[in-house]
């Protein structure tokens, strides 16, 4: 068994210390899970130093990787205190593309899907294959253009979902649904709904149990905290254990130590510093 992601190589520069971080939900789930469980990233990068850092940092974290390089730059976002844009402050340039033509024939029959939207090249990989679906989703936007049964049956296609706030709210202000009836019209196991400093609801066994959230540090390094909380939740599920109240607990710690210091990964390796760049610091041309 493996837990197999999909999508583009994101990295993560963080204006205010000249640092670069691997980024992408999905990624830094199975970053997180590698120390676990064989875990594995399908997909593309640009052709720059800046995929060449993605890719670094995933293997640095365990993951295998199956990364085709194309003519074009790699994701990045560009984080200042706290903030962060995919478009670069200093040259304006905003890196945008699409190209997730996945080979299917990577997929193992006991792989796990790790997808973090509901994006139409997430949908086609989910509608190729019967393999078990781990949904990671922290944006409303890949399920605004479709409609309460299209949502609801993309739902049921997953074993695992693991949702933000943004998301809840959305579909509760547009289709007046409660987290319990949300969970009971669709086929999954366990449903989360994060809340941030408010705590996370978990849905199992057609019961919610909110737990509070103790572990509140006041910081502006967020990036990957969520992602390392679900991570927790993962790795005990996939060992059988559904002790809501003791995953919570480990979970809040994990997530109370990554938001310590820049970078969603910083836990687990260091970020790389920025040595030089051509222009502008979005094109890292040295780095360590």
């Amino acid at each position: 068994m493996r837990i197999v992601g999909f999508g583009n190589i994101y990295i993560d520069i963080y204006l205010d210390n000249n640092t670069v971080s691997g980024g992408k939900s999905n990624q830094n789930i199975l970053c997180n899970l590698a120390k676990y469980f064989d875990c594995c990233f399908i997909g593309y990068c640009g052709n720059d130093i800046n995929g060449k850092i993605g890719i670094k940092s995933l293997k640095k974290c365990g993951v295998d990787t199956y990364v085709k390089v194309i003519d074009n730059d790699t994701h990045r976002m560009l984080i200042k205190e706290g903030e962060a844009t995919r478009r670069c402050p200093f040259c304006n340039k905003k890196v945008n593309y699409e190209g997730n033509n996945i080979d299917y024939n990577l997929i193992q029959e006991d792989d796990i899907l790790l997808i973090d939207s509901l994006e139409d090249n997430n949908i086609e990989i989910m509608n190729k294959v019967s393999n078990k679906v781990f949904l990671d989703i922290g944006y409303p936007i890949s399920i605004e253009n479709k409609s309460l049964d299209e949502i609801l049956l993309l739902f049921s296609r997953c074993n695992l979902i693991n949702m933000n706030h943004r998301v809840y709210d959305y579909l509760n202000e547009k289709y007046n649904i409660t987290k319990l009836d949300l969970f009971n019209r669709i086929n999954t196991e366990l449903l989360i709904i994060t809340n941030g400093i408010h705590g996370v609801d978990y849905l199992y066994n057609n019961k919610l149990t909110h737990m509070d959230e103790d572990n509140i540090i006041d910081s502006k390094y967020t990036e990957g905290a969520g992602d390392s909380y679900f991570s927790v939740v993962i790795k005990n599920y996939l060992n059988g254990n559904i002790d809501i109240e003791g995953i919570h607990k480990e979970a809040s710690l994990v997530s109370s130590e990554v938001v310590k210091k820049p970078g969603a990964r910083s836990h687990l390796i260091d970020n790389f510093k920025i040595l030089e760049y051509d222009k502008c610091i979005c094109n890292i041309s040295k780095y360590k």
